[in-house]
């Protein structure tokens, strides 16, 4: 493809000349093309050896079937999706649930029976149950009993006495007042509640039981007196010539 014209046998002297140069011509365009395609085959052969050198991951026959890899190849790499972390555990928090105390009414049954039965006032009693003053309770009602705790065991206050007048009269718990009944008198704490009284004066002790309400007196808006004795309780406790006596207050059930 590099001759212009075939070498043939040539008697004229121009033609001669004109043979020679096609010729020259001819030798040199070989030996360019020698020079190129020796430059492109170093070329082609370094960046041969720079690719076998580069970390570049081929596929293993086991993926492609019938197919090996070869050396210096750009080939795919195929991603294994990683396995899915199993799921963790989820820890179930323990929560304390109260267990809710339920009581049935029975016939004859009243909100303050059932508060003193149970520890607790009968407030509390018919404001967990969601009862108004004077809502009347009838049987096989279904009660919820709420859980109150205490805080103090022990503590100190005054305590008066009284009867005559009220001797007789109905009580707070519905029972009739007796004056000589070694009893007390309390604002808050539930009926049938047994609780320790000691004469600070005189170091005198009585175990008995709250089953009214009272003492109501108050001087700046706070109450003077922690309990009422009845006569009898205050006649043990030899209080009933002073009237008003200091006394620690012990509850015991």
């Amino acid at each position: 493809m590099f001759f212009d014209k075939p070498i043939t046998t040539l008697t004229k002297e121009g033609t001669v000349k004109n043979a020679k140069k096609t010729a020259r011509k001819s030798v040199i365009g070989i030996l360019l093309f020698l020079i190129v395609f020796s430059s492109g085959s170093v070329t082609a052969l370094l960046m041969s050896e720079r690719l076998a050198k580069t970390s570049i991951p081929t596929i293993a026959p086991s993926v492609i079937p019938n197919a090996s890899p070869i050396p210096g190849a750009l080939v795919a790499e195929r991603v294994t999706p990683l396995p899915t972390p199993p799921a963790a555990e989820e820890k179930s928090e323990v929560k304390t649930v109260k267990v809710k105390t339920y009581y049935m009414v029975q016939p004859y049954d009243s909100i303050n029976g059932i508060a003193a039965k149970y520890g607790v006032l009968p407030w509390q009693l018919r404001e967990v149950n969601g009862m108004k003053p004077g809502v009347i309770i009838h049987p096989l009602q279904k009660l919820v009993i709420p859980d109150v705790k205490w805080k103090s065991r022990k503590y100190i206050g005054k305590a008066s006495w009284y009867g005559g007048r009220d001797n007789g009269k109905p009580m707070a718990n519905a029972e009739i007042f007796n004056q000589h009944e070694i009893l007390i008198a309390h604002r808050t704490l539930p009926f049938g509640t047994k609780v320790r009284v000691t004469n600070l004066i005189n170091s005198t002790s009585i175990v008995t039981i709250v089953k009214d309400r009272g003492p109501y007196p108050q001087k700046n808006e706070k109450y003077t007196r922690e309990i009422d004795l009845s006569y009898g309780a205050a006649k043990a406790l030899g209080a009933v010539k002073a009237g008003v006596i200091p006394v620690e207050i012990t509850i015991l059930s």
